[in-house]
């Protein structure tokens, strides 16, 4: 079972991803790819990871998604950013034998205020799966006008039970702790290391 986990607070962004990707036939794949990208602009930082194929060729899906997003300039917005990802990102998977579950969460801040989108091609922001098509769209959440840990993403092929109650526990143990950045992180990270175990 794969899964990465955006945490967004009001001022900070915290993803960990456990690095278990497939190929484009849908099996496991063997070697360690990185599942993040990292965007600086001028007026704000995102985030990219995702879950799902991890090479196709010899084409990682991290180097696919740097080609994406190299030609834009240094003053685009994350709006235009996620449209690019989806786009592309609907004709990349036409090109795949098969219709294959794929997601990839965008977090960034932008003056200050985190958000996060995820762009899939099965599931929604808030964890509810749909049949698998051959086209991306976006679901979003912020933490505009909160104090609280806004959101868990955790993102499956099957969002099971475990994974569910993890949620649950990780927004009751973070908002209390919402500013203690080492914390969460830790806490995140051993969620991933747990459930990589079942």
């Amino acid at each position: 079972m794969t899964l990465n986990i955006t945490v967004l607070t009001k001022d900070n962004v915290f993803q960990s991803a456990d690095n278990r990707m497939s190929t484009s036939e849908g099996k496991p794949l063997k070697e360690t790819l990185t599942k993040h990208v990292i965007v600086v602009q001028l007026t704000w930082t995102g985030f990219i990871t995702f879950h799902g194929i991890g090479k196709v060729g010899t084409n990682s899906t991290s180097s696919l998604v740097e080609s994406w997003i190299l030609g834009l300039s240094a003053d685009t917005n994350p709006q235009t950013f996620i449209e690019v990802i989806r786009s592309r990102a609907s004709l990349w998977i036409n090109q795949i034998n098969g219709v294959r579950k794929h997601s990839f969460i965008f977090a960034f801040i932008e003056n200050g205020k985190p958000s996060v989108s995820l762009i899939s091609n099965f599931q929604k922001i808030d964890g509810t799966e749909f049949h698998p098509t051959r086209h991306f769209s976006v679901t979003r959440k912020s933490s505009y006008g909160s104090t609280d840990v806004i959101t868990t993403v955790a993102i499956d092929g099957n969002l099971n039970r475990l994974v569910r109650h993890k949620k649950k526990i990780l927004v009751r143990y973070c908002n209390p702790y919402a500013t203690n950045v080492a914390l969460i992180r830790r806490y995140i990270a051993k969620i991933n290391e747990d459930i990589s175990k079942t």
